[in-house]
């Protein structure tokens, strides 16, 4: 199982927002990014974070992946 820091998650993102099964991450200085399944109701361990489908096992590995995205401008 992934370790994930959420106070590195905390520094990034002010503000959650959750609508169905998608997750809005907003920040101050950057545009607000979204995380869903990237095929709800297949184990694929792939998740939409922003308008790219990343392979993360997990949500939290997910968050890290739009934190980074977020950082990388």
């Amino acid at each position: 199982m992934e370790r994930v820091s959420l106070e590195k998650v905390r520094a990034v993102f002010a503000d959650y927002e959750c609508e169905g099964l998608q997750i809005r991450c907003k920040t101050s200085w950057a545009e607000t990014i979204g995380i869903k399944p990237g095929d709800f109701g297949a184990d694929t361990n792939r998740w939409l974070v922003g308008d790219e489908e990343v392979p993360a096992a997990t949500l939290e590995a997910a968050l890290i992946v739009a934190c980074e995205m977020v950082n990388r401008g």
